[in-house]
Parts: C-alpha cells; sequence; structure tokens
C-alpha cells in the first residue's frame, strides 16, 4: 500500500508509528536498533570482494572487532572500483548511481552507488522529514496528494535528485516547476520559474541546503519588494489569496 493510499485510508496512526516511531525509542532501544543493523551491513560488506580487500579476508564477528581490525578509509581507498562502476566487487547490485564533487581528488567527481534497500530507506526517510515538518504534535501532520514541492534540487545524478524519483510512487506530489522541465533548466532558471508557479499555486514543502536556502530567501526578497508602488501591488495581485497573506 502506498502512502497516498494510506492517507485515503485516513491510516494516520499507522503512519506516523511507521514513518516516526523511532522517536519514542529510549536511546538503549533505539542502540540496539543501530548495532543490529551495522552488524548486518558488516556482515554483507566483509562477504563481497570489496570488503575482502579492506578486510585482507578476516570476518569480524562483532561492531568492537570490526572498530579494531578496519582502519579508517578515505574515497581513495574505494576509488578505483566505484569510479569504475565494478558492479562485481559490491555487496549488492546497484539500482543508480549517484554522482557529486571531489573536492581535492584526483577526478573531478565521486560516484556512489544506490542499491534497492538504500533507495528505499531514502524514500523512507523523506516521508519521515514530510511528516514532521508538517507536525503541530505527536501524531499529528498535514500532508496531502496534489501538495506542491519547490524544485530547489540539484537534479540526477546528484542525490537530492532521488526525491522526486521516491515520492513518485507512494504521493502525487507537484512540483514546481515540473520534475521533467526543472532538469533541463539551471539552478537560477529553477528556482526563478519554480517561484513564479509558486506565487500562483502556493508553495507546501521546499528543500535545500543554507546556500540553497539564502539564495530563495534572496529570490523572495527581490520579488516581494522590487519595483514601487503599482509593480509590488501588480506582484501581490499575480499571487494566490493565501500566498499574498503569507
Amino acid at each position: 500500500m502506498t502512502f497516498e493510499e494510506k492517507l485515503k485510508n485516513k491510516e494516520y496512526k499507522q503512519i506516523w508509528q511507521e514513518y516516526c516511531g523511532f522517536l519514542d525509542l529510549s536511546i538503549e532501544q533505539y542502540m540496539e536498533i543501530q548495532n543490529r543493523l551495522l552488524r548486518e551491513q558488516i556482515d554483507l560488506w566483509c562477504a563481497s570482494p570489496l570488503g575482502r580487500k579492506i578486510t585482507k579476508g578476516k570476518k569480524p564477528e562483532t561492531v568492537e572487532e570490526f572498530r579494531r581490525m578496519v582502519p579508517l578509509t578515505t574515497y581513495d581507498d574505494y576509488a578505483d572500483v566505484l569510479l569504475m562502476k565494478r558492479e562485481e566487487m559490491l555487496p549488492e547490485k546497484p539500482i543508480i548511481w549517484i554522482q557529486t564533487t571531489w573536492e581535492g581528488g584526483k577526478h573531478p567527481i565521486k560516484t556512489a552507488p544506490y542499491t534497492k534497500g538504500m533507495l528505499q530507506t531514502y524514500k523512507t526517510n523523506v516521508l519521515a522529514c514530510m511528516i514532521l515538518s508538517t507536525s503541530s504534535r505527536k501524531g499529528e501532520f498535514d500532508i496531502e496528494p496534489g501538495d506542491t514541492f519547490l524544485y530547489a534540487l540539484a537534479p540526477l545524478p546528484y542525490t537530492t535528485g532521488l526525491i522526486p524519483l521516491g515520492l513518485r510512487d507512494e504521493i502525487d506530489v507537484e512540483f514546481l516547476p515540473p520534475v521533467s522541465e526543472a532538469v533541463n533548466m539551471t539552478f537560477s532558471e529553477r528556482n526563478k520559474r519554480g517561484f513564479k508557479m509558486g506565487m500562483k499555486k502556493g508553495i507546501d514543502f521546499f528543500f535545500g541546503l543554507g546556500s540553497v536556502a539564502y539564495y530563495v530567501s534572496q529570490s523572495v526578497a527581490d520579488m516581494s519588494e522590487g519595483g514601487k508602488g503599482g509593480s509590488k501591488l501588480k506582484k501581490m495581485l499575480s499571487m494566490s489569496p493565501s500566498m499574498a497573506v503569507r
């Protein structure tokens, strides 16, 4: 059942428990889960060719043994495998490869694999963030199909490009501008087009890094303060009533 279907069935308590139930855990319960998940990942990783390369064929039995046995690593230790996208070296076959810059590295970019399980976790985390960002108290949140989402994101192959991909199968969210248009625009073009649409339709969600949020705030200031009298009134009249009040 998708997130949207659960909303339509008004399964609000179940939704909260599924995505935000971790907030009720004690630190002991939380760490017990984290250690169990870490042990699962260690077993998978150590069984892979890449893991055996780092551990020199040894297999730690506990988290503590892993910490003593395995040295701290950097991207340099994985670059020959990840940059070449050598899937046979990995614990699990990737669904998609993510890219980011590698400042000071030997290559201009870094690449990283995302498996089916990683994508599911990513999707769950995004939905949990949306729930918590609209919550007034425990168990109460405000998400509806058709909510608008300002596309101030870096598109694929960057990590934030996974947000539209993850939400697509769970709930009908309207990105401003539409994803099909946004991926072909520059960062500045996406923001200007998204805000122009948002002033008419409203903006329910926004996600961005601190530098992006600053740029967005400057755009808002320019739109609301740019021009005198009639120009400012014209801008106000072009907005939806709810956005004009905001």
